[in-house]
């Protein structure tokens, strides 16, 4: 993936290389989480990830907006909560 992604590089330096992580490091114990989003950072890639409990607010991401999708069989809804880490707080901000 990431030669591919490279092979972009002439033509459209500002390309987006994203890598998708569908329920992510889902059996990865939680003490290498931040080594593992700090790698993405290092690979300079752009993520999207799914997950029930992960949040990715790790010194090791300087940035990351998050949206958690919350859903209340009860009422028949689903809300979403939008948040943004800066890499040392979490900003939670208002339903969307």
């Amino acid at each position: 993936m990431a030669a591919s992604c490279d092979a972009l590089a002439d033509s459209a330096p500002d390309a987006p290389r994203f890598v998708l992580l569908d329920d992510a490091f889902a059996k990865v114990s939680e003490d290498n989480h931040p080594k593992l989003f700090g790698l993405m950072v290092e690979l300079d890639l752009d993520f999207i990830a799914t997950s029930e409990r992960l949040w990715g607010t790790h010194a090791t991401v300087p940035g990351l907006a998050i949206c958690e999708v919350i859903r209340d069989a009860s009422l028949g809804v689903i809300v979403l909560q939008h948040a943004a880490w800066d890499g040392h707080a979490l900003a939670v901000g208002g339903h969307g």
